[in-house]
C-alpha cells in the first residue's frame, strides 16, 4: 500500500522508528512520533485536496480515514467550489 511501511520488515521498521525518534528528540520534540507527523501532514494536506486525492497519497482504500483529517470551514469550501 502506497505511504505505509507495510511492506517492510519488523527490523526496518525499528531502524526507522529509531532513527525518526533520534531526530525528533534532537529537535526537542521528545515523544513526537511518525504517526503525529503523518496525521499533521494529512490534516495539512485535506484543506488543498479532495477526500479521494488524499486516500491516493496516503494509501487508504476507504475514503472515511481520509475524511477524518478533512474538516472544512464554510469558507474553505466555498473556495473549492
Amino acid at each position: 500500500m502506497a505511504g505505509t511501511m507495510s511492506g517492510c520488515s519488523a527490523s526496518r521498521r525499528r531502524r526507522w522508528t529509531r532513527c525518526f525518534d533520534g531526530i525528533a528528540c534532537a529537535a526537542g520534540l521528545e515523544g513526537f512520533t511518525f504517526h503525529d507527523s503523518r496525521h499533521t501532514v494529512a490534516t495539512w494536506m485535506a484543506r488543498k485536496v479532495d477526500v479521494l486525492t488524499l486516500c491516493k497519497i496516503f494509501g487508504w482504500r476507504n475514503p472515511k480515514m481520509a475524511m477524518v483529517y478533512d474538516n472544512p470551514k464554510a469558507s474553505n469550501i466555498a473556495k473549492r467550489l
